[in-house]
C-alpha cells in the first residue's frame, strides 16, 4: 500500500510539473526506473481461440407438431369454447358454428335415405313378379337399375356428410391435435366462408419447439450442420438452453440479407413461447490466434481502448488495440505483439502522465 501511495504521488507530480512546461516527451523521460518498477506488469502471450458466432433468432412451432382448422362450410359462429394461448386435448369443442349448408346437407342425406327405401322396395317387388313370369325382364332390370341408382346418390350424400360434418344446422369445430391455441381469428356471431385464406384456430405441441436463427451473409461459411448452440432467452437470460443446428435453409431473405438456421429444442416445461426473441451463440469450428491480456490492462478512453506497453528501450508508450473477445478476465486484442510487456495496474494514472497535451 505504501509503494501505491508513493507511485501515486509520484506520477501526480510528473502531470503537474509537465502541464506547466507543456512537452510530453519530458513525462516520458521523467518516469525512471523506481516508478516503472512499482507497476504490475505481464508479458502477453498468443493464444488459439474458437470464437463464437452471436446470432439473433426466434421461436416458433415445430411444423410437423402443428395442426390449422378451417371450416369446410360457410355460416354464422354460434359458440366460441377456447382463447389464445389455451391448451387443448385433441377432439376437444373449439367452436360451434351454424349453417345452414350444414342443413342442407343433412336434409339431401335424410332424402337419399327414403329415395333408396322406396327404391329397394320397388326392386324387391318386380324381383318377384319376375321370378313368378308376372312381369317383363325388362320391366325387372329398370327397377334394379333404379335401386342401384339410389344407393349410389345415398353413398355421394353420406361422403359429403362425413366430409363436412355436423348435425341438423350446427357444425362443430375440433382440435385434431393437444397442444397451445397460437392463432384465433374468429369471434362470436363472426361470419366465416369455406373459402376463408386464414385458417380460424392454429394448434401447436410446444414439447418440441424450433429456434430459427438469422444468419448473415459474412458469417454464412461459418455455418455447419451439428454444430453446437448456446440459446438464452429474455425472460431465463441465467438460463442456457444447449442444441445443434439440425438444418440450414440455403436461401436468402431479399430483404434482411440473412439466412436462417434452425436447432431444435425439448421443451418438457414450456418455458420457451411461440414469438419469442432469443440470442443464440454458436460454437464455430474455425479457429484463430489473437494475443490475450488481462482485461484489468485496457484503458478505455474517448470511446476507445488502450493499454500501456513497454518499447525496446523499457520505456512505457501508449498503443491503441482492438478487443475481438472478451471472456472474464482475459481479454484477446489486436494491436500488442507476442511477448510485449504491457502494464496491469495503474496504468491509468499512467496514461494521463503520457497523455499531458
Amino acid at each position: 500500500m505504501k509503494v501505491k501511495i508513493i507511485f501515486f504521488a509520484a506520477v501526480t507530480m510528473i502531470i503537474v510539473g509537465c502541464k506547466h512546461n507543456g512537452t510530453s516527451s519530458e513525462t516520458a523521460n521523467a518516469i525512471n526506473d523506481s516508478i516503472l518498477q512499482a507497476l504490475q506488469k505481464t508479458v502477453v502471450h498468443s493464444e488459439e481461440i474458437n470464437l463464437p458466432l452471436k446470432l439473433n433468432g426466434k421461436i416458433v412451432p415445430d411444423d410437423a407438431r402443428q395442426a390449422s382448422v378451417y371450416a369446410l362450410v360457410s355460416g354464422r359462429i354460434g359458440q366460441v369454447n377456447v382463447e389464445l394461448g389455451d391448451y387443448v386435448r385433441k377432439g376437444q369443442t373449439l367452436a360451434i358454428l351454424k349453417s345452414a349448408e350444414v342443413a342442407g346437407v343433412n336434409n339431401e342425406l335424410a332424402l337419399a335415405k327414403q329415395n333408396l327405401e322406396i327404391a329397394r322396395k320397388n326392386h324387391d317387388t318386380y324381383k318377384e313378379l319376375y321370378e313368378s313370369n308376372l312381369v317383363a325382364e325388362r320391366e325387372f332390370i329398370t327397377a334394379k337399375a333404379e335401386y342401384e341408382k339410389a344407393l349410389s346418390e345415398l353413398q355421394k350424400a353420406e361422403s359429403v356428410a362425413a366430409i363436412t360434418g355436423g348435425e341438423n344446422s350446427s357444425y362443430t369445430l375440433v382440435s385434431p391435435i393437444s397442444g397451445y391455441i397460437i392463432a384465433k381469428n374468429i369471434t362470436g356471431n363472426s361470419e366465416v366462408r369455406a373459402d376463408m385464406a386464414e385458417p380460424l384456430f392454429s394448434i401447436a405441441d410446444l414439447s418440441v419447439v424450433w429456434i430459427l436463427a438469422d444468419v448473415f451473409e459474412v458469417d454464412i461459411n461459418r455455418i455447419q450442420l451439428g454444430q453446437s448452440v448456446a440459446v438464452q432467452t429474455l425472460s431465463n437470460y441465467d438460463r442456457i438452453y444447449e442444441g445443434k443446428i439440425d438444418k440450414i435453409y440455403n436461401v436468402l431473405d431479399p430483404e434482411t440479407r440473412t439466412m436462417k438456421a434452425r436447432v431444435s429444442l425439448a421443451n418438457p416445461h414450456n418455458e420457451l413461447k411461440a414469438g419469442m426473441f432469443v440470442s443464440v451463440k454458436v460454437r464455430a469450428n474455425d479457429r484463430k490466434s489473437a494475443v490475450v491480456i488481462p482485461s484489468s490492462a485496457l484503458i478505455f478512453d474517448d470511446n476507445k481502448l488502450y493499454v500501456i506497453v513497454l518499447n525496446k528501450n523499457s520505456q512505457p508508450e501508449i498503443r491503441p488495440i482492438n478487443e475481438i473477445f472478451r471472456s472474464g478476465e482475459k481479454c484477446y486484442v489486436e494491436g500488442v505483439e507476442d511477448g510485449e510487456t504491457v502494464i496491469a495496474g495503474g496504468q491509468v494514472f499512467l496514461f494521463e502522465a503520457l497523455n499531458v497535451k
